[in-house]
C-alpha cells in the first residue's frame, strides 16, 4: 500500500475508535511579493525543518474509548509510511523521528505507522504505561461490568 492509502486507512480506522486525526501538510513557498511562507507544525525555519519534521497526521485519542476513563485525551502524532517500510535512518527519517521523540518527551503518543495496528499498539503502550492497566485486564473489566 502506498503512503497516501496508509494515511487514509489510519484516519478511517481511528475515527471508528475514538481517535481524531487531521492531515498536517508542511512546506514552504515564495509568495507574489517574494517572501517565503512556511506552513505546517514545527516548520518555523529551514534550519528547524532540517532537524525536526512534524508528522503526517496530528490528532487526539480519547482515553475513555480505550477503557481508560481517567484520561480525557492524548496528543497523537503519526508518521505514515508505505507498506513494508522499515526505519533506515536516511533522508527525512531522522528529522521525523526527532519530532516523534519530542512529542513523547512532552507527554504525547507518537509513532511511525504502516498500518492502523501500529497506531493501536502505540496507544495501548501509552495508556498501559501511564495508567498501569494492561489490555487483557481492561477487556476483563469490561466483561465483568457487562455481566453485573
Amino acid at each position: 500500500m502506498i503512503e497516501t492509502d496508509v494515511n487514509a486507512r489510519i484516519r478511517i480506522e481511528g475515527a471508528k475508535r475514538g481517535v481524531m486525526l487531521w492531515r498536517n501538510n508542511s512546506g514552504a513557498f515564495e509568495n507574489e511579493e517574494g517572501r517565503w511562507v512556511r506552513y505546517g507544525l514545527a516548520n518555523d525555519s529551514a534550519r528547524i525543518s532540517e532537524l525536526i519534521k512534524s508528522s503526517d497526521l496530528i490528532g487526539v485519542a480519547c482515553g475513555w474509548w480505550w477503557g481508560f476513563p481517567s484520561v480525557s485525551g492524548v496528543f497523537l502524532a503519526v508518521e505514515c509510511k508505505r507498506s513494508g517500510w522499515t526505519y533506515a535512518g536516511t533522508g527525512r527519517e531522522p528529522a521525523q523521528l526527532n519530532y516523534l521523540n519530542l512529542v513523547r518527551k512532552y507527554g504525547g503518543a507518537a509513532c511511525f505507522a504502516t498500518t492502523w495496528e501500529d497506531v493501536e499498539d502505540e496507544l495501548w503502550n501509552y495508556f498501559t504505561n501511564r495508567c498501569g492497566t494492561g489490555r487483557d485486564e481492561v477487556a476483563h473489566q469490561g466483561k465483568r461490568a457487562a455481566a453485573a
